[in-house]
């Protein structure tokens, strides 16, 4: 099993120590600087609970993804003897997908590695070797997003039609919204999932505000299961449903909910992948980090900085007293007093 420890929620934190024998377990603890507060202070709850029960040896367990030279997690390893895996130095957090940082647990959990960095490799010779822009999908992506932004359609919508890629959807709105939402410039990303989200979002979609861009991601193969023939005259209505391959039936809503989208009017670019496995996320990783790049670029904006988090950065460590950043705790504790006023007790 493999278990996430994200935020720096005690609750969840807590509950994986529940579930998982410190004694079995391997830690894998991923930052580049070694100072990010939530990933260091699980780092130091897991590590300080090794101890607790007793684990011989507790360095043993720990595998470090880290700063080739610096930082507290590469100290530790050298101090510790932990086993250490170095973070390449010019590539930041939401782009290491295809780095260490995202094989490593990739790995662990049996997923083929060398399959995701050989799709990533065909996609990347694939658009580096296109003339014509006009069917290259990373200029497509990009150049769309830009122009219906400037028409005012300010947000993009993924929407795959695969639960395997919902999590590729909460990646994408990270490494979109960190790269290019800076200097007044940006477009919001949603996520979304097909087809539970027809059913919560696509009536704002359709009839709502004309200010999103669609993206949908559809496997062309599934492995499939048919639905079953209704054994009961009482589900005569469902008859049409028997017989049929629920994958199918998931196609056809993505098919259907796009074609309802055009109809009102709305941008949809449609993706078809032929099927969700290693090579092809492979691929859509590296399709969307060089999307994402191009399109910082042509607005003339820094894809690979985000100095609107490093403020949050400041005042979080100001408040958390740590030395150096005092003055931030100052300065953060005046604007909440003026935030106060419109903060809401339930």
């Amino acid at each position: 099993r493999f278990y996430v420890a994200d935020n720096a929620d005690p609750e969840s934190s807590a509950s994986i120590l529940e579930m998982a024998d410190p004694s079995r377990t391997a830690f894998i603890v991923a930052s580049k600087s070694g100072a990010t507060a939530e990933t260091m202070a699980n780092f130091l709850f897991f590590l300080d609970h090794l101890g607790r029960k007793g684990v011989e040896d507790p360095a043993s367990k720990i595998i470090a993804v880290t700063d080739p030279q610096n930082g507290a997690l590469r100290t530790f390893a050298r101090e510790a003897g932990c086993r250490v895996i170095s973070v390449p130095e010019n590539v930041g957090g939401r782009y290491s997908v295809l780095s260490p940082v995202g094989l490593l647990s990739a790995a662990s959990q049996g997923i083929d590695i060398q399959a995701i960095l050989q799709g990533a490799l065909a996609m990347r010779r694939r658009i580096s070797g296109m003339e014509e822009r006009n069917g290259n999908p990373a200029w497509v992506i990009a150049a769309a997003t830009i122009r219906n932004c400037l028409e005012g359609r300010n947000m993009v919508v993924l929407m795959p039609y695969s639960d395997r890629l919902e999590a590729f959807s909460e990646w994408f709105c990270q490494l979109w919204a960190e790269s290019l939402g800076k200097d007044g410039k940006g477009s919001t990303p949603v996520r979304a999932l097909g087809a539970i989200d027809q059913h919560s979002q696509v009536q704002l979609y359709a009839e709502g505000p004309d200010d999103k861009l669609f993206i949908f991601i559809t496997p062309e193969e599934r492995v499939e299961t048919v639905i079953p023939e209704p054994l009961s005259r009482s589900l005569d209505s469902l008859s049409y449903l028997g017989g049929k391959g629920m994958g199918e039936m998931l196609g056809l809503e993505a098919m259907s909910t796009a074609a309802a989208l055009i109809k009102a009017k709305r941008p949809v670019i449609d993706i078809s992948i032929p099927s969700v496995d290693a090579f092809r996320l492979g691929g859509l990783i590296f399709l969307f980090e060089y999307s994402t790049a191009l399109a910082g670029i042509a607005q003339g904006v820094n894809p690979f900085d985000q100095p609107g988090v490093e403020q949050g950065k400041r005042y979080t460590y100001g408040l958390m007293q740590r030395p150096g950043f005092e003055k931030y705790a100052e300065e953060v504790r005046e604007i909440s007093c003026i935030s106060r006023r419109n903060s809401i007790v339930i």
